[in-house]
């Protein structure tokens, strides 16, 4: 996995968000935080957010599973604020919703704000 190299622009995220379920669960959590502190470190501040969305969401998973639940927990704070920004968003076929207040005017109180990720539905075909 040392020969990936993160490219520079709106794809720099793509890594991140392909591998991140494999470093996790194979055991590569180590791996998987140095490749996202280099993402951070990145120039993604200049890339749109929806453009970064899925790199910044690994990179979320990945800092929480892999010993930064706090950074984890603050790059969600901003994944939600990205997805109030802009409602109903198609990220890579991908739907992105803010959750809370989805379901009913007045959500529950112990009901905390985060991401709803759900395929953009394919026509159907007779």
């Amino acid at each position: 996995m040392r020969a990936i190299c993160l490219p520079s622009g709106d794809n720099a995220s793509d890594p991140l968000a392909g591998l991140w379920f494999y470093w996790l669960s194979t055991g590569h959590g180590a791996e998987a935080r140095g490749w996202t502190l280099r993402y951070l470190a990145s120039s993604r501040e200049e890339v749109h957010p929806l453009q970064r969305f899925q790199g910044d969401l690994a990179a979320a998973q990945i800092l929480r599973f892999a010993g930064d639940p706090d950074a984890g927990a603050a790059l969600d704070r901003e994944l939600v604020a990205t997805a109030r920004a802009h409602p109903k968003a198609v990220v890579h076929g991908i739907v992105v919703e803010a959750t809370a207040g989805r379901h009913s005017k007045r959500p529950p109180p112990n009901l905390k704000p985060a991401v709803f990720l759900r395929r953009k539905p394919s026509p159907r075909r007779l």
